[in-house]
């Protein structure tokens, strides 16, 4: 997978999880067509990135800390 693919992944993921859409790992597998295994690697990645993305066990879906939130930049180069 080329890292573009896998950055549009991780906006869209981010995307989601800010607007409360599809907010469990079954949920964002559907929505992107991938494994579950394969958000989850995502999301760590995210964490990673310093997404400051939660887990709540009760209703078992991820979601942002209302006081924050996941910058990070894409810039494609101009030719």
């Amino acid at each position: 997978m080329s890292i573009i693919n896998q950055l549009k992944r991780i906006q869209y993921i981010d995307y989601l999880i800010q607007n409360k859409i599809a907010c469990t790992t079954h949920g964002l597998s559907l929505k992107l067509n991938i494994s579950e295994r394969q958000i989850i690697n995502i999301l760590n990645l995210m964490k990673e990135l310093g997404a400051p993305i939660r887990y709540c066990r009760k209703r078992k879906i991820y979601y942002y800390d209302e006081k924050e939130y996941f910058e990070y930049k894409y810039i494609k180069k101009i030719d």
